[in-house]
């Protein structure tokens, strides 16, 4: 039972009753009659049966004696209350929490299969949203700006930005991560303890280090596609500049159909898989190539993610949908277990050999922490 059910049942229950009788300033008298079951109850035995406080019985009786049987209402019902925090203060808070999953988070490719929101963002597991606020309040203050609350943070951040994330350990897929922990577990003496707790930092600073510098390659091309955009509609020239950058990589592949409604295993036998290879030229474009069971170099989907299919779809994106750049840096996926990194260095040293290229920047994260936008 919700309150305001509860206040329309006590309102139902009172019995009020005015006597002939009349008091100061002309007023008549009233009485309320408990009654419980059809039995006339004491007033403090109704306060037990209905669990309520006398201070919310006495509200409930004034409410009646001015608007009659009614739903309460408060008294900030549908405006704004006084004690709110202005615009600015909860605007500041969700600009801080999406600045600093910028710096600080891994987001995914995609959203999970299934939801169309958009991609979440991973913040490191030894991070919490208490250590964010205290961040963000020493920020604020050092900046002699207002601040919200903790509870209010985290309200914030659930309504506002439900796709950033602080991953779980079993999220963390990085062999070194679990093997560092797995290290400090174990550890029998202080020493042991020391060096892999100092492992395990090192490992983490690196991993930052490698997404500091995919981020800051990622906004200095958006940057400047921005500027060439805004030069180029005036002069009516085309993109050629020397800080592009790019990305690619493989996406999880999907099946068709995709939103069959039809149980898979009873009305097909085997869905039909399409593999996705991104490639983007970020802060101008993203391009995907989409690629059918039919159309791979192995039987039946196979030999998908190799070297040949990748350098052909590579070459055929330079060749298409590149912006002329003679010089230009690329983030790619550093997969382990897969032998084509070196004919995909090949591949741009060609480039560069033939003239495709001047300098070509060839970059990777560390593996397991590889999650490009």
């Amino acid at each position: 039972m919700t309150k305001s059910e509860k206040e329309m049942l006590i309102m139902g229950t009172l019995k009020r009753i005015i006597s002939d009788a009349r008091c100061k300033g002309n007023r008549k008298r009233s009485r309320y009659e408990y009654v419980f079951e059809g039995v006339t109850v004491c007033h403090e035995t109704f306060l037990v049966v209905f669990d309520i406080k006398d201070r919310q019985l006495r509200n409930i009786k004034h409410h009646m004696e001015e608007h009659g049987a009614q739903p309460c209402v408060h008294g900030h019902s549908g405006r704004r209350a006084p004690n709110a925090f202005p615009p600015e203060v909860i605007k500041d808070a969700v600009q801080y929490i999406l600045s600093y999953a910028n710096e600080e988070g891994l987001p995914q490719p995609a959203a999970p299969r299934g939801r169309e929101d958009e991609a979440p963002i991973y913040l490191p597991s030894s991070d919490t949203k208490q250590s964010v606020h205290s961040e963000y309040v020493k920020r604020c203050m050092e900046a002699e700006k207002r601040y919200v609350g903790l509870t209010t943070f985290k309200d914030i951040w659930k309504n506002c930005l439900p796709h950033i994330k602080i991953a779980s350990p079993k999220e963390d897929v990085c062999k070194v991560c679990e093997d560092c922990k797995q290290d400090i577990k174990l550890a029998m003496s202080e020493n042991d303890k020391i060096l892999a707790t100092q492992k395990y930092h090192n490992h983490v600073l690196q991993a930052r280090k490698e997404r500091e510098l995919y981020v800051e390659c990622v906004e200095r091309s958006t940057a400047m596609f921005v500027n060439r955009a805004q030069q180029d509609q005036a002069a009516g020239d085309g993109f050629s500049t020397d800080d592009v950058h790019y990305t690619f990589d493989f996406s999880q592949y999907v099946k068709l159909p995709h939103h069959a409604q039809e149980k898979g295993p009873t009305f097909f036998i085997q869905p039909r898989r399409v593999q996705i290879f991104g490639f983007r030229a970020d802060g101008y474009k993203q391009y995907n190539y989409l690629i059918d069971e039919d159309q791979t170099i192995g039987k039946d989907g196979q030999n998908v993610h190799g070297p040949d299919s990748v350098i052909s779809m590579i070459d055929h994106a330079f060749h298409t949908f590149g912006t002329g750049e003679t010089e230009c840096g690329i983030h790619a996926d550093n997969c382990f277990g897969q032998n084509k990194n070196r004919y995909v260095l090949a591949y741009l040293s060609w480039r560069t050999m033939t003239g495709r290229h001047r300098t070509i920047r060839y970059m990777m994260q560390l593996p397991g922490h590889t999650r490009l936008s």
